[in-house]
């Protein structure tokens, strides 16, 4: 195990931790280095934007204009091309135009540190226990105390930060959705369904319905594939259209869907 101690001093701005290397993370590790501080950034995935590259084949309904900043903008002229303001990306190519620059650009600042298949096993302010430094009942040592962090590499390492002046927590929602029932509580027989049958459920991720998953969704000569689609927004607008793709391009078999 490794510790290192990141107190803001005189010498040393004080130490940033962001968790999650997507879009919100980078831009906030961006602009907190261009602000001066010292920033570690932790993903959990191999690479950048990991969860983005696992719907990369959707596009996004916002162009590059709304999806940019003007200081992430900035870090890309610096080392490589600003993408195009008016294109609609897909998933990757927004990695690859965008995403993929801001990390580049941040491996490349002596103020920060990225890493990359690494988790976030624990975060505390310093010494304090759970049931000490009560802000409830007027005591203010908590707000004060700088996080504590304990960090796991894939491959078992662990690591601590000490004395970081600030936690961001850009780990997003991707694979982490809601289940099927009231609320976002699991439906009835959905616990059983999603252990019986794992490969065929996306229950916290977008399928690849023409690409990397397209062999769940070929409709059989003379057979049928029987899909359910819940939700109503852009994903699963965009996973409809994808099904009905696949049916069309296999019309020896039938796409069942049930929306």
């Amino acid at each position: 195990m490794a510790r290192v101690g990141t107190s803001g001093t005189a010498m040393a701005p004080p130490h940033i931790l962001v968790i999650g290397g997507g879009p919100i993370g980078l831009e906030a590790a961006v602009l907190l280095a261009q602000s001066g501080f010292a920033v570690t950034v932790v993903e959990r995935g191999q690479e950048v934007a990991a969860s983005v590259r696992h719907w990369g084949q959707v596009q996004l309904f916002s162009k590059n204009e709304i999806n940019t900043t003007a200081w992430g903008l900035a870090a890309c002229a610096e080392v490589g091309t600003v993408p195009d303001a008016a294109a609609y990306p897909t998933g990757d190519e927004f990695c690859t135009s965008y995403l993929e620059l801001l990390a580049s650009w941040l491996a490349a600042s002596p103020k920060v540190t990225l890493m990359t298949s690494t988790t976030v096993v624990a975060l505390s302010r310093g010494t304090i226990l759970k049931n000490e430094q009560v802000m409830a009942v007027g005591e203010t040592d908590r707000a004060s105390t700088p996080f504590h962090a304990l960090l796991c590499t894939a491959a078992e390492e662990e690591l601590v930060l000490d004395g970081l002046a600030a936690v961001l927590d850009c780990s997003g929602t991707y694979g982490n959705g809601n289940a099927i029932g009231a609320g976002g509580a699991p439906a009835l027989g959905e616990r059983a369904l999603r252990s019986r049958q794992p490969s065929a459920i996306f229950a916290d991720g977008l399928p690849d319905v023409l690409g990397r998953d397209a062999a769940l969704f070929t409709p059989p000569s003379g057979g049928a594939v029987r899909v359910l689609l819940v939700g109503g927004g852009y994903s699963a607008a965009t996973t409809l259209l994808a099904l009905v793709e696949a049916g069309r391009r296999h019309p020896e078999g039938e796409m069942r869907i049930e929306w």
